[in-house]
């Protein structure tokens, strides 16, 4: 003799779809979010894919790496933008280097 359930079957109570869609939905829009794709951070910037790289490189900007994808903190990209960054003298003489090895192959 089985005993009767009250509600749905097991499988049909559990919240169905994607996890980020499941997180999206638990998530008020109304918050930004905390990290930055590569195109968002580029276009908040208004810099180019080189300069990105550069900042990352030099750690100027620093990536944040889950997986595969590479993000940036809201609040990283919102420093550099009110501060900006400058050289150093190691990267002022490396970048005098290129530009004279540039001018001499021209």
């Amino acid at each position: 003799m089985s005993i009767p359930r009250a509600g749905p079957p097991h499988h049909q109570r559990r919240v169905q779809g994607p996890p980020a869609t499941i997180i999206a939905k638990a998530v008020d829009a109304s918050v930004p979010p905390l990290l930055l794709t590569r195109a968002e951070t580029l276009a908040v910037l208004r810099i180019g894919e080189t300069t990105l790289f550069w900042l990352a490189r030099t750690e100027k900007l620093k990536p944040i790496r889950i997986g595969t994808r590479v993000l940036f903190s809201r609040a990283e990209v919102a420093r550099l933008a009110r501060h900006g960054c400058s050289l150093t003298a190691a990267e002022k003489r490396t970048a005098a280097k290129r530009e004279r090895k540039a001018s001499e192959a021209a």
